[in-house]
């Protein structure tokens, strides 16, 4: 079995409602001696859903987050680096770190669209077979990478605003998305949730096919427990 996609919501803005909520105060405010920045009961998740609507969206900015997305394909992290802008990566270097026993320990993605999966974790187990062997005739690491297939598993970390983080995932969540992409935004779909549920609510569908706000989607098919696992 191969491993399944894990995210972690490493860190994030204290109280990041009501630091938004903030910055909105003040570009609503005059800021005159007494003016109160004090935050009502509510007030901030009623900001948030208003924020949410207007096409002038920076106080989301002031929400930051940082990301560790494991057990995803290297395909999966060329496509998700293609999002540059409000983004900072960190990915694992496969010039230095030695992949392993990858295929037999399962750290690589397999398309459910696969036919044949027995077949495709043999070639799989081969690849890994060829790339031992060079590492045994004193090749280099970063050599021997050059044979190992796109699919390989290695961790990255991601920076980003959650403005940044709501761009990418209005152009990702949808049912034309591959595999890994629903995975990766479900999971952080619930950790946010974790930190409060109107952080997830921008998660849903959001193609204008379907939306709802109980973490299902009709076209896919799928729910997602706490740890972000789908469940068929």
């Amino acid at each position: 079995m191969t491993k399944q996609a894990k995210v972690t919501l490493y860190s994030m803005t204290a109280r990041p409602l009501e630091t938004m909520a903030l910055a909105k105060k003040v570009t609503d405010s005059s800021l005159l001696p007494g003016i109160n920045y004090n935050l009502e009961e509510g007030e901030a998740e009623q900001i948030f859903r208003e924020i949410l609507k207007d096409q002038h969206q920076t106080p989301l900015e002031y929400i930051n987050t940082v990301w560790l997305i494991e057990n995803c394909s290297r395909a999966f992290q060329q496509q998700l680096t293609r999002h540059r802008i409000g983004f900072s990566y960190s990915i694992q270097s496969l010039r230095v770190v030695d992949a392993g026993d990858f295929a037999s320990e399962g750290r690589y993605t397999m398309p459910e669209s696969v036919k044949s999966k027995g077949v495709y974790h043999q070639m799989m187990q081969d690849i890994e077979a060829y790339y031992r062997d060079l590492i045994k005739m004193d090749e280099k690491i970063e050599d021997a990478r050059g044979i190992l297939p796109l699919n390989i598993h290695s961790p990255i970390t991601m920076a980003c605003s959650y403005r940044a983080l709501l761009g990418m995932v209005r152009q990702r969540m949808c049912v034309a998305t591959q595999g890994e992409w629903k995975a990766v935004v479900e999971g952080m779909r619930f950790a946010l949730a974790a930190v409060h549920p109107l952080l997830a609510e921008p998660f849903d569908c959001s193609c204008g096919r379907f939306k709802n706000n109980a973490g299902y989607c009709k076209h896919i098919k799928s729910k997602v427990d706490r740890e972000g696992v789908v469940n068929e």
